[in-house]
């Protein structure tokens, strides 16, 4: 009887330290997890986009490319407020000839400001603000924005890498009056063009973030400024 007691302890301490040890590898997966989406820094990113359109400058109807460097120093920050914006710096080309610096932001714009969303929930703007060093005697800005819906038809694709604007003098003009058709100038994010995708794409440069979570930082972001369209047109993207 005693051994019998003896050997009933002896699998029940064998069958417990089996289940704490397939507990634990349970539970690897989830603290894993928790490593991934736990962050109490900021994610910051960098990244550059090329857009190509026309415009009117000075009167006169141009062919207009941006290259543009962004610098996101908190994408969760950036996304809530509108008024904490990315800073931007690049180049305008005019008539594939004539260069010049721009210097800016790039903000997110809620709903109901601007007719193109109305009261929508789901719908936004990327509002792109640039002052263009072109070294005339007035100050010359171009001032312009992208709508974004959360909608994952592709019909909307054209609305959301469309940049919208004005080429103007007045810093604070209004962006219903930026984008009505007086203005007349579209710029082109090329989301048709597969080289364009992959050099916007491997020109992320995460900052500021936790090593366990450079993976998932451009994902967010393509998430916000894609809407649920990110996941169609950048598959290789972690999301």
């Amino acid at each position: 009887m005693k051994v019998l007691s003896i050997q009933k302890v002896l699998s029940a301490q064998k069958s417990f330290s089996i289940l704490k040890t397939f507990s634990l590898y349970r539970l690897l997966p989830l603290l894993f997890l928790g490593l991934l989406t736990f962050n109490t820094q900021a994610d910051g990113l960098r990244f550059s986009e090329t857009m190509s359109g026309y415009g009117t400058i000075d009167n006169l109807f141009r062919d207009i490319r941006v290259d543009l460097n962004i610098t996101i120093d908190d994408i969760d920050a950036w996304k809530e407020n509108p008024n904490h914006m990315a800073s931007l710096q690049g180049q305008l080309v005019i008539d594939s000839t004539i260069s010049h610096p721009v210097y800016g932001y790039l903000n997110i714009l809620s709903p109901g400001n601007i007719g193109t969303c109305g009261q929508a929930d789901d719908c936004y703007h990327l509002v792109y603000w640039m002052y263009i060093d072109d070294g005339k005697p007035d100050d010359s800005y171009f001032i312009g924005m992208k709508t974004v819906r959360n909608d994952s038809g592709f019909d909307v694709i054209d609305d959301m890498t469309t940049l919208v604007g004005c080429f103007t003098q007045t810093p604070d003009l209004p962006l219903s009056s930026a984008v009505s058709d007086i203005c007349g100038s579209q710029l082109q994010f090329a989301w048709w063009d597969p080289a364009n995708l992959y050099d916007f794409t491997t020109s992320f440069e995460v900052f500021d973030t936790p090593w366990w979570r450079y993976l998932l930082v451009p994902g967010k972001f393509l998430s916000i400024v894609f809407g649920n369209l990110a996941q169609v047109y950048f598959p290789w993207i972690w999301f």
